[in-house]
């Protein structure tokens, strides 16, 4: 076993008592003695709690917020409390392969303002997770010296993007302090943004390949992160700023940055129209700001995708939305 160093891992947690557990024996199987587990519980209505305390085992840590405040404010609080010298943040239906916490701390050892990630594995709440193998990412998992080099890449510089889940990445905790705070404003898309500045306040980027961090899909419910809501939209597009303001202000060529987030941008155009024209209208005028995009977004019908280029993505997207309305009243 080793323990060289305490390891903090922080679990926002509501409504979390069907896979809490699960996920807290993923921690537990670390081979990784010097630990804590700080559970901080955005007031749940269920019984959360009633698992946690149920565990035996001085490690874990409970913080019950009498008020849900999102899971930005919860890691925060996590942050805070926090006395290890490495942080790993973990969501409480998410789980870690037993080889986590010794393969990434091992290869941070000569490198303290670096930052670890390994492999994900989706799988599907039905499914058991050990059984899936790691999704194919060559493109994007690799180690670099070149963080905003890395991070244009990942958001998709060669035409597609990637993802890298929260609970991938590891590193010391001086690190995530030079990063800042959560940014308790925003709703989704919060792991991007705050990533988006871990990554660029890390001098390398390390990818452990024999790491697994498999990510929980469902099947019946939609994630925060898929909602598509007013409020939900204009957190996504606070967030794409944000992350263009960070990349902006440390690139030396901005050219190439100004194109990854103007095809950001459209993509926002796509998602919001016709449901949210004023949000579309921003998306398009921060396009144009930003020298445009050749990116035309994708028609879900294939047969208005082709006339698109004759009619225009917006028109095509409309009569798209206006009949996937009419199936749903129907």
């Amino acid at each position: 076993m080793h323990s060289e160093a305490k390891i903090s891992i922080i679990i926002p947690a509501w409504n979390a008592e069907k896979y809490i557990g699960e996920t807290i024996e993923c921690i537990m199987n670390q081979d990784w003695v010097n630990i804590e587990i700080l559970v901080i519980d955005n007031a749940s209505e269920d019984e959360t709690i009633s698992v946690l305390k149920a565990i035996n085992d001085s490690r874990i840590q409970v913080i019950e917020l009498k008020e849900n405040k999102g899971a930005s404010h919860a890691r925060n609080i996590g942050l805070q409390l926090a006395t290890g010298e490495y942080i790993q943040y973990l969501d409480a239906d998410d789980l870690l392969s037993p080889n986590k916490f010794h393969l990434q701390y091992q290869a941070l050892q000569n490198y303290p303002n670096a930052l670890a990630f390994g492999n994900v594995c989706f799988f599907w709440d039905v499914e058991d997770a050990w059984s899936k193998n790691p999704e194919p990412n060559e493109s994007f998992y690799y180690s670099s010296t070149e963080p905003l080099t890395f991070l244009l890449n990942l958001y998709g510089q060669n035409g597609t993007g990637g993802m890298i889940p929260i609970h991938s990445w590891f590193c010391s905790r001086s690190l995530l302090q030079t990063a800042g705070d959560w940014n308790e404003g925003l709703t989704v898309d919060d792991d991007g943004e705050y990533f988006c500045r871990v990554v660029l306040s890390a001098e390398r980027l390390i990818f452990t390949p024999q790491v697994n961090a498999y990510y929980r899909k469902y099947r019946n419910r939609k994630s925060l992160s898929r909602e598509q809501t007013h409020n939900s939209m204009r957190s996504s597009f606070l967030a794409t700023e944000l992350k263009y303001q960070e990349c902006k202000r440390l690139a030396t060529e901005s050219d190439e940055v100004e194109k990854v987030f103007a095809r950001h941008y459209m993509e926002l155009a796509d998602i919001t129209w016709p449901e949210f024209p004023d949000l579309t209208k921003m998306a398009l005028r921060r396009v144009a700001a930003l020298g445009g995009s050749e990116h035309i977004p994708h028609i879900g019908n294939p047969m208005l995708n082709k006339l698109k280029y004759i009619f225009g993505w917006k028109n095509m997207k409309w009569i798209s939305w206006k009949k996937n309305q009419l199936f749903k009243k129907g």
